[in-house]
């Protein structure tokens, strides 16, 4: 992963090679359709249109506190970026997702760090 740090220039990080990868479907669009015969009807509601993405979870382990101070600046990037290829390199935009974010707790030294974000859009067709 890279990203725009706080200086301007761009932070590079490899988190470990196993990522939890989720599907997010939402916005399920539904109509209701008006009954003139209900013998040969298929049914009142339909979904005529959804939304859909992939979610992708990155993780490393044991990290130290100063480390994970040093990583947090990916999570307010503006830009944050998934090496795709590395022959010819190719980066692809990806969106963080926001929340409020459990970082470590101050009497261990370590602790996990992860950060999920969105993949391209599935396209969808619509009905």
């Amino acid at each position: 992963m890279r990203w725009i740090g706080l200086t301007g220039s761009w932070n590079y990080y490899r988190f470990n090679y196993n990522q939890e990868i989720s599907l997010d479907v939402q916005n399920a669009t539904i109509i209701k359709n008006f009954v003139q015969d209900w013998e040969v009807q298929d049914g009142v509601e339909e979904v005529i249109s959804k939304d859909a993405g992939q979610k992708m979870k990155l993780m490393a382990e044991d990290l130290s506190v100063s480390d994970i101070k040093g990583l947090q600046s990916i999570k307010y990037s503006p830009k944050v970026q998934m090496l795709t290829n590395t022959n010819p390199v190719q980066w692809q935009t990806v969106v963080l997702n926001t929340a409020t974010f459990s970082e470590y707790e101050t009497i261990n030294g370590q602790a996990p760090f992860s950060i999920t974000f969105n993949m391209p859009s599935i396209n969808i067709q619509t009905q």
